[in-house]
Formats: C-alpha cells, structure tokens, sequence
C-alpha cells in the first residue's frame, strides 16, 4: 500500500537561480602561413630574406603588436571608464585569474585606445553641436573639498576643445 505502485507523478517544481560566472581569459593563436621560394628573385631592392620569404598577413589590429585582444580593451575600458573600477584593482582581478597585467600595460592601451577613436569622438562632437537642441543632464553631485575641509553640491558641465559649453 505505501510503496511505488501507490505514487502518483505529480507536476515537477521548477525553480531558477541566478549565477554568475567571471570573465575568461583566453589566447587566440594566429597562425600565418609562411613559404620560402624555391628560385631567388633577381635584385629588387629587398633583402634576400625580403626577396625570397613570403608571409601572410596579420589580422587587422586597433593597437599593432599590443597583446589584448579587442575584446580585453573593452573590457578594461568598459571597467575604467564606466564601471569607475581603477587598474590597480583591475591588476587584482586579472591576478587572480591567473594572467599578470600592470596597471602600466592598461593605461597604455587606454591611451592608444583613445587616439584610435580619436576621429569617432570629433565627429560626435561636430554632430552634437551641429544641433539646434542639446539635452544634458544636470544632476548634481556631492563634493568634498579636501582643501578647505567642506562639502557641497556640484555639476558636470562637456567641455569640448578650450571652452566650457552648458
């Protein structure tokens, strides 16, 4: 009477957890294809190894040489720049997952991330104030003057080139 031939399936519950996995790092291999001729070529100016070594390509690159993909920029600008996370922290965090990246290395690709977007950010700028209409937005901050030992409220005003636009 109280055994598996008494049971009635009923309905599964169904619950949901949310989870959260860490970033993954991960090293893309590019390999090129490289062939040597069988004949020299006659003088052309080049080298003999220029003359006679032919070598694929390399994919295009934001910063040529750097070790970060783009997808690592991102990451470190996205964190820096939007997630107000420093490098020294992002140093931490790449750490503990195994890859050593100085804060130095991060600024660098900051930086040459920026001049790389460089021609997107003026032609944002001539956009905007191309406008017959600029909405901001005009919340204001808490500020705590070290200097004078006191606080109060401020805003963020664009400035673009040398002057200060409201």
């Amino acid at each position: 009477m109280g055994g598996a031939e008494n049971l009635v399936e009923l309905p599964p519950e169904r619950s949901e957890q949310l989870d959260w996995r860490p970033s993954t790092l991960l090293v893309i291999v590019h390999v090129r294809k490289k062939y040597a001729r069988k004949q020299a070529l006659p003088e052309s100016g080049l080298t003999l190894s220029e003359q006679n070594v032919a070598l694929a390509r390399k994919p295009a690159e934001a910063i040529p040489g750097a070790l970060a993909g783009p997808g690592l920029m991102a990451q470190v600008i996205v964190c820096k720049g939007t997630d107000h996370l420093p490098l020294h922290r992002q140093e931490g965090i790449f750490k503990r997952q195994g890859v050593r990246l100085s804060r130095q290395t991060m600024d660098g690709w900051w930086l040459q991330t920026a001049e790389f977007l460089r021609p997107l950010y003026t032609l944002a700028i001539r956009v905007v104030l191309a406008s017959h209409v600029i909405h901001t937005d005009d919340t204001s901050v808490k500020v705590r003057d070290a200097w004078e030992k006191r606080k109060y409220t401020g805003r963020f005003w664009p400035y673009v080139g040398d002057e200060l636009h409201r």
